[in-house]
């Protein structure tokens, strides 16, 4: 539960972030720190500093979801082993950023009756655990609870309601969710790697807390996540996330694009993209050629030469089209028109040339590339597919962990919970055995 009431961390934590990409898995560990005694206690923000960092190749991962369980295992183990050797730390819980397909998010208002006519916290308590059951009603995984705000019978738009006099409790929210299979198969995945999953955390959300500023967040902002297998949004105004979404196409779909249209292999098609993908098309492109071999040519290699406007063309189809979904998403979702003014892309593809004119053709606004702030132990400049690791790390800053689980042990039965062996003997020896080696 993400309330806007809530305080800063006050002690100093260490924690990981697990990116669970189509082509790559990385580990990020880093440290929390409080904000100094001297800062005026309005300023909610604390310190971070990247201890170790780890990377490698995904393997039995597409989308954000597990396909292969061995191969993904093997995978989370080596980048987070490779961040911890560099951070000189070991880690028993991450975080893990989700962009897969079927992210999605609703907003709406859920109200209890006040019980003694003052509104205390456990009316407040009362109110968020009847959004939580609210939003978990079609069996969604919800991955944030987001309050947007409070509303006293017929008066909205209430900063903090404790205390005041009424007769019913309004609160405003957006609930972030994902699909169920796909996030037991995570917690599955990290459970067979001796760690715990503390939390799942959308990407795009965390990747516009790393790179918009605050004042692109409150004046109206789209901060577009784009991954190799899955495209995803989070749309922010008046300094609040108020529309999460996903596409199921990527980075990987520019290749496949090219490999198709081409004739050319897989691996082929992704230097091609690397080296000469582009969303420009002049003339001077139209008689400058690439070579590449076609696909399936047993004993003579045949190949083909086509020009880089060629490839501009291909690739400039496919984000088209992306982009031209994602803006219909918020249309549909109701959205500010003002957060389509402004518009910042993260991840892999945003480095993609000419990837941010396109934007502001399709969205009607201004827009940039999108790259993490500024942190210790993070080079300058950083790749702005490091903007979800390092926003989970802002996140877990600015949602308070106490609020967080407490709700979610109200609204979950005491059976799901993961500090309570069930079952038999075995069960208990097995639960014995993941907490201690």
């Amino acid at each position: 539960m993400w309330d806007n009431r809530s305080a800063v961390i006050t002690k100093e934590r260490t924690t990981a972030v697990l990116d669970l990409g189509t082509r790559k898995v990385s580990c990020m560990i880093a440290r929390l720190l409080p904000p100094p005694k001297w800062l005026a206690q309005k300023v909610e923000h604390a310190r971070i500093s990247i201890l170790g960092f780890g990377q490698t190749a995904a393997r039995g991962i597409s989308g954000g979801s597990i396909g292969d369980l061995d191969a993904a295992e093997e995978a989370v183990r080596a980048a987070v082993g490779r961040a911890e050797h560099n951070a000189g730390v070991t880690v028993d819980e991450v975080y893990v950023t989700f962009a897969g397909a079927g992210l999605s998010s609703e907003s709406f208002t859920a109200s209890v009756p006040i019980a003694r006519r003052t509104v205390d916290e456990l009316d407040i308590r009362r109110a968020l655990l009847a959004a939580e059951q609210y939003a978990r009603r079609n069996g969604q995984s919800i991955l944030h609870t987001v309050i947007a705000g409070y509303g006293l019978d017929d008066v909205p738009e209430i900063e903090d309601p404790c205390g005041l006099i009424g007769d019913t409790l309004k609160v405003n929210v957006l609930a972030a969710g994902m699909a169920p299979l796909a996030a037991k198969n995570i917690a599955l995945c990290v459970e067979r790697c001796h760690l715990h999953l503390a939390g799942l955390v959308a990407a795009p959300l965390a990747s516009g807390l790393a790179a918009a500023t605050a004042e692109e967040r409150d004046l109206g902002v789209t901060c577009i996540d784009m991954g190799a297998g899955t495209t995803s949004l989070a749309a922010f105004c008046d300094g609040q996330v108020v529309h999460i979404d996903s596409l199921s196409s990527g980075g990987e779909h520019l290749t496949r694009d090219l490999a198709r249209m081409l004739s050319t292999p897989r691996a082929e098609a992704e230097r091609l993209k690397t080296l000469y993908a582009s969303v420009f098309s002049d003339a001077a492109l139209d008689n400058d050629q690439v070579v590449c071999p076609l696909i399936g040519e047993d004993g003579e290699e045949r190949y083909i030469y086509p020009t880089k406007a060629d490839i501009a063309a291909i690739v400039r189809t496919r984000l088209e089209d992306m982009f031209s979904q994602l803006q219909e998403r918020l249309e549909h979702a109701g959205c500010d028109p003002a957060v389509s003014e402004r518009v910042v892309l993260t991840g892999g593809g945003a480095q993609l040339i000419g990837a941010t004119e396109l934007a502001e053709r399709i969205f009607g606004g201004v827009a940039r590339t999108g790259r993490p702030e500024a942190v210790t132990g993070l080079p300058p400049n950083a790749d702005p597919s490091l903007a979800a690791a390092v926003g989970t790390l802002n996140y877990l800053l600015r949602a308070p962990v106490e609020r967080q689980a407490s709700v979610q042990q109200r609204a979950e039965p005491p059976a799901m919970s993961a500090h309570v062996p069930s079952g038999g003997y075995f069960a208990r020896v097995g639960q014995w055995l993941r907490e201690n080696f």
